[in-house]
């Protein structure tokens, strides 16, 4: 069985995804252990689009890496043309022939997420915590300032933008937020603290850059009961200072903002007045800055799966993938039709 669990757009039409083979359960014995089952790793698979994510083939041979058991364990970032960088389980490998040849990008610790923007990719590891920032040619990344070591059992993310050397970092989302949030503005080659919105407010949410250099950023909330639930902030185009648009205090109390109760999955904002919210079963916008909410049109309904959604922008057009679930497309941002 074939999983389509990663996908990259670099334009509208042409898509580049990784598709996981995996068996579904193995037997291994020892005389000191016995029988003990278990599921294979995935085993990866470059694929291609050409129309948007309606049909997809495969391209080139396997890449050698092997991805964990799930589709949040394995990501691919792409430029025009065919230079590929797919991250699974560690190791990262690329390639500038759509997969005909690969090559193993070694950076010396384990690399745990990946971002783009345009044509520059950023990789983060751990245990040397930093941001590596695409040179350009093949395999070649230039390191960025050590970071600080997160709490157990999470590790920092990477939101990009508006320009290729705008990078925020923050830990992701574990049981409760982390009070450092950073900024650079040089291509992670330094970095400065910045008001984290979160605070007091349960785990954060995702963060996205507006065209403004400004930044929204979700809030998940806390479970107590009176506790500000949901938050949605836009901060200064410094990005020192941050102004809550909208805020849901009680799921059972007034929403006059229509925020969503659900849990909070990814965050896309092109625009200002386009900001997209994908929550576990839904596709939720706001044409005003956050303050307002209301569902998209069409048919893009999770299936629960929405915490694991991408995005990809080009302009207001775009699409939203969720991994086992499907991909839809928008060209206006709010009407939505699978591929």
């Amino acid at each position: 069985m074939q999983d389509l669990v990663a996908v990259d757009f670099v334009t509208p039409m042409r898509a580049f995804g990784i598709t996981g083979t995996r068996a579904s359960c193995v037997a291994s014995s020892s005389p000191t252990m016995g029988t003990e089952m278990g599921t294979e790793p995935m085993t990866l698979r470059l694929v291609v689009s050409d129309d948007g994510g309606a049909t997809w083939r495969a391209s080139g041979s396997r890449p050698p890496v092997a991805g964990q058991n799930g589709p949040m364990n394995s990501t691919v970032e792409c430029t025009t043309g065919n230079r590929c960088f797919l991250a699974a389980n560690g190791t990262l490998v690329a390639t500038t022939s759509a997969g005909q040849r690969w090559s193993t990008v070694r950076l010396g610790h384990p690399v745990v997420t990946l971002a783009r923007i345009g044509s520059v990719i950023y990789a983060g590891t751990s245990g040397d915590w930093r941001a590596w920032r695409d040179s350009g040619s093949a395999d070649a990344f230039v390191p960025g300032a050590p970071l600080p070591t997160p709490s157990n059992g999470t590790y920092w993310t990477f939101t990009v933008g508006p320009g290729p050397m705008d990078v925020v970092a923050q830990p992701n989302a574990g049981d409760s937020p982390s009070s450092l949030m950073l900024s650079s503005s040089d291509g992670a080659m330094t970095w400065r603290s910045i008001p984290n919105p979160c605070i007091g407010q349960g785990p954060p949410g995702q963060v996205a850059a507006l065209d403004s250099g400004q930044l929204a950023m979700i809030c998940i909330g806390g479970a107590a009961a009176g506790s500000e639930d949901k938050s949605f902030f836009v901060s200064s185009a410094a990005r020192n200072s941050w102004v809550r648009r909208a805020a849901l205090r009680s799921l059972d109390g007034p929403n006059p903002s229509h925020i969503p109760s659900e849990d909070y999955g990814a965050l896309a904002a092109p625009f200002l007045d386009e900001v997209l919210m994908a929550t576990t079963d839904r596709l939720a916008i706001s044409t005003d800055g956050g303050g307002h909410w209301s569902d998209t049109t069409g048919s893009a309904s999770f299936d629960g799966g929405g915490f694991l959604a991408t995005f990809h922008f080009f302009g207001h057009a775009g699409v939203v993938f969720v991994p086992r679930v499907g991909l839809w497309h928008s060209v206006d941002g709010h009407s939505w039709a699978p591929a």
